[in-house]
């Protein structure tokens, strides 16, 4: 038992305070609650974007897989699908829109030149046909990047997007793989 002395009022009284072994001693009137140190919120933020980061990506390998009267995605698509949720992560990943797409289809490129699709409402491929991402370089060249229906959600590009290049987003059939022409419409610049 501890003896305090209430000195506000002039004369000492007596008050008793319990105190037991092992808890804190009481605090003053108006004394502030001990504080986090900076370090420790920062490693709270961090374990707190990283599980957001892994419930994300869980939410979008189960919506695929959820799909009624479609197959599970391969364990490419799994790979790919996994390398552009990590590329997208990035807070270094540079996101431009496509002309032409209304807002439906980005392109997003690592520091690396790594790239992938977002697509957000972007149309599917007609009956027998498919979308084809190509990157054209700054000379003019074109690279099949990839094949896609527009049904996916993200598409990982092959190849690497360099300053200068651009990515040519076109629509033709199965069998056809023309590199596009210049009056392609669906047309990301990163700037570079």
């Amino acid at each position: 038992m501890v003896r305090v002395l209430d000195v506000e009022k002039g004369v000492p009284e007596p008050q008793d305070v319990s105190v037991q072994r092992g808890s804190p001693p009481p605090r003053a009137a108006g004394a502030r609650a001990p504080r986090l140190s900076p370090l420790i919120l920062v490693a709270l933020a961090l374990l707190a974007g990283l599980g957001a980061m892994v419930l994300g990506g869980l939410a979008v390998l189960q919506a695929t897989n959820g799909a009624e009267g479609v197959t599970g995605p391969t364990a490419t698509q799994e790979r790919e699908l996994r390398h552009a949720l990590l590329l997208l992560a990035k807070p270094s990943t540079v996101r431009v829109p496509f002309r032409g797409a209304a807002g439906t289809l980005v392109l997003a490129v690592g520091s690396g030149g790594r790239a992938a699709l977002v697509l957000r409402g972007f149309a599917t491929a007609p009956a027998g046909k498919v979308h084809r991402a190509w990157i054209v370089s700054s000379s003019g060249r074109a690279r099949r990047a990839a094949t896609f229906t527009g049904g996916q959600q993200v598409v990982a590009l092959t190849g690497v997007v360099t300053p200068g290049s651009s990515v040519v987003v076109t629509t033709g059939s199965v069998e056809s793989g023309v590199p596009p022409g210049r009056s392609a419409r669906i047309v990301a610049r990163p700037r570079g």
